[in-house]
């Protein structure tokens, strides 16, 4: 993919990661190990006081990959330039294209262009509801002692500072990735708060089955991902998926609302593992 004089080169491991979205959790055999999307019982328990996006915070996404990554981040100014000219274009419905330079191996009837995404994934933690536990502050007691002294002025505007941030939607996690096709592939992320990348990656998994992707590329293998139930395919295996599912045009990620799931999505949601989008 080229962005005017810059040309992206893909690095392909001997081993990918993956999740392949629409594959029954069951197998049939009692073996839950077989590649499909699995999220713990706590994380989507937890995932109630999120809400996720899509392209909706492309800057402030990668500024969170850098910071977490420090000075060996690879999201180097010149290629987040060329990742921002492809996010720009396909959200402007115009987006670059790959093209198949050897197509001896793909049936005739399969086109030799393929649309490539760049998105970001956003998880925002949403505003904590006021409530009255300060009512009652400074009051005396039933046993007559007095009053607690009132706060200074600099707790009383730390105070307000803190509840002001509570009634904002706060960037808590997120990340980078690019989809052909029906293939969903992450590239890097970030997370700010304890449990919000867990969240994040479950939400997106199920956001991802239910918009039609068919295989979640993650990269290399690691314990998080297998937690998710991400499988590892042999180069010959993930290239063989990589030729089933490119040219799925109807799987987008589009920019969702912030609010949670219909309840027929809901349901869908279930099967897939986790219940809301989070």
């Amino acid at each position: 993919v080229c962005s005017h004089d810059k040309i992206l080169l893909p690095k392909l491991h001997e081993e990918r990661c993956c999740i392949l979205l629409q594959q029954n959790k069951d197998n049939g055999n009692g073996n839950n190990n077989n590649g499909s999307l699995h999220t713990g019982k706590s994380t989507r328990k937890k995932a109630k006081n999120y809400a996720l996006t899509y392209n909706q915070a492309w800057e402030d996404v990668v500024e969170g990959c850098q910071e977490q990554h420090g000075n060996h981040c690879w999201l180097y100014p010149r290629l987040v330039e060329s990742f921002q000219a492809i996010h720009r274009a396909g959200c402007q419905g115009q987006p670059f294209l790959a093209t198949i330079m050897d197509n001896t191996s793909n049936n005739n009837n399969e086109p030799s262009q393929f649309p490539v995404r760049l998105h970001s994934v956003e998880l925002w933690s949403l505003p904590k509801s006021k409530t009255n536990n300060n009512a009652n502050k400074g009051s005396n007691n039933k046993n007559g002692k007095k009053k607690k002294d009132q706060p200074s002025d600099k707790e009383q505007e730390r105070q307000v500072e803190e509840e002001e941030e509570e009634r904002q939607l706060r960037l808590v996690a997120g990340e980078i990735g690019y989809s052909v096709g029906g293939i969903y592939t992450s590239l890097t992320g970030f997370t700010k708060e304890s449990s919000a990348g867990s969240i994040q990656l479950a939400a997106l998994g199920s956001a991802l089955k239910l918009q039609g992707f068919c295989v979640w590329d993650l990269g290399m293998m690691m314990d998080y991902k297998q937690n998710l139930g991400a499988i590892g395919q042999e180069r010959s295996q993930f290239v063989r998926l990589v030729h089933e599912h490119r040219w799925r045009t109807e799987c987008e990620l589009a920019p969702p609302p912030l609010s949670t799931l219909t309840d027929d999505e809901r349901n869908d949601a279930d099967h897939a593992d986790f219940g809301r989008n989070a």
